[in-house]
């Protein structure tokens, strides 16, 4: 009956449960073993919070052009590479979604249509079978390139170093600070070909850009 010593934000589309309180009391006099599951459930928080130990690691990654014109599907293919070595990862792209579920044209589909909200389910039950889901957003604000934001733990921005470093299409109208579709965090990586030297002029990249984490490749 107290307030939460906590606050929860969520940075992703979630699905959220409530359970009355004559509803608990019901379901632990019956299953007196749900208890022993909360208690656990606190003890490994306490043990947590001692450890200082952050969140999850990102199970989801959206990874996005930063930047006009740039072409993503390379770097995706290397990093779903990269993350195969660590366990099972998907690559999903609109065209790999479409072809996978034999369904022209479905990773387009409204979040608020029945198609839609059969993509939704089939996507968390590609979650509970990958330890990782890379998602490719197109290059421009489609209703997939939502899809990928709003499912993803982190968002991968990239762009060739040398390049322009305005903002792209999809960071102008799906993650300005006014009208972002989601809140997770954004990691910028900046790709140069082999044999460059050490990098210039990154800060000019920061610039419209909420970026926690950046990475020269």
């Amino acid at each position: 009956g107290e307030a939460r010593t906590a606050a929860v934000v969520a940075v992703r589309d979630s699905e959220l449960v409530h359970v009355a309180r004559q509803a608990f009391d019901e379901i632990v006099a019956k299953y007196p073993q749900v208890m022993q599951t909360i208690a656990r459930i606190v003890v490994r928080r306490l043990r947590a919070k001692e450890r200082q130990e952050s969140g999850t690691l990102a199970k989801c990654f959206a990874v996005v052009a930063a930047g006009p014109g740039m072409p993503t599907t390379a770097f995706c293919e290397r990093l779903v590479r990269g993350l195969a070595t660590v366990g099972p990862t998907l690559h999903l792209s609109a065209a790999r979604f479409d072809a996978l579920l034999n369904q022209t044209g479905l990773a387009e589909a409204d979040e608020e249509e029945a198609a839609g909200i059969r993509v939704t389910a089939w996507l968390d039950q590609q979650e509970s079978q990958f330890r990782f889901l890379v998602y490719e957003a197109d290059a421009g604000a489609s209703a997939w390139t939502r899809r990928c934001l709003r499912q993803a733990d982190e968002i991968v921005l990239v762009a060739q170093a040398g390049s322009d470093a305005a903002l792209g299409e999809v960071e102008q109208s799906l993650l300005g600070a006014d009208n972002a579709v989601s809140h997770a965090r954004r990691t910028l990586v900046l790709l140069h070909p082999d044999g460059s030297r050490l990098p210039t002029r990154t800060a000019r990249w920061f610039a419209g850009r909420n970026i926690q984490h950046h990475f020269h490749v």
